[in-house]
């Protein structure tokens, strides 16, 4: 039976991942652009009319996430809380990976500020399900 080889990959890639992932979701919020009550890319109108929204009369789950990534990456997340919670905690919650990553990177303790699984695995169940569906629900019984 053939050996596998296995590949080592330098402990500066994940931080190096994070601290870019941050900064292409800020970089993404400012190619985003206010029209009326949607938004535009790089000049490009995305405010089609929802089919979920036409066919039932209901906001469908997504309603807001936009505006609210757009804001929140531009530092103003009591603006784009309102519009939908789950997309500024989503932002907000990789702005602050890449804060740690960039930490890492920069003092090169690429282990530091580690948190266990559990807690990272209970967080996303709180914010993206929890936040996400719960925004929804509230939405249509009102």
């Amino acid at each position: 039976m053939p050996r596998q080889s296995q590949r080592h990959i330098p402990p500066w890639v994940w931080p190096s991942t994070l601290v870019a992932l941050a900064l292409g979701t800020v970089a993404l919020s400012w190619c985003l652009q206010p029209v009326g009550g949607g938004v535009s890319f790089l000049g490009q109108p995305l405010d089609q009319a929802c089919p979920y929204l036409l066919e039932t009369g209901d906001p469908c789950p997504n309603c807001g996430f936009t505006r609210a990534v757009m804001w929140t990456g531009r530092g103003q997340p009591w603006r784009g809380a309102p519009l939908h919670p789950a997309g500024t905690a989503l932002v907000m919650w990789i702005v602050f990976g890449g804060v740690i990553g960039g930490r890492r990177l920069l003092w090169r303790r690429y282990d530091a500020w580690r948190v266990p699984w559990p807690i990272l695995v209970g967080w996303a169940l709180l914010c993206m399900v929890g936040l996400y569906a719960g925004t929804w629900v509230v939405r249509l019984l009102v």
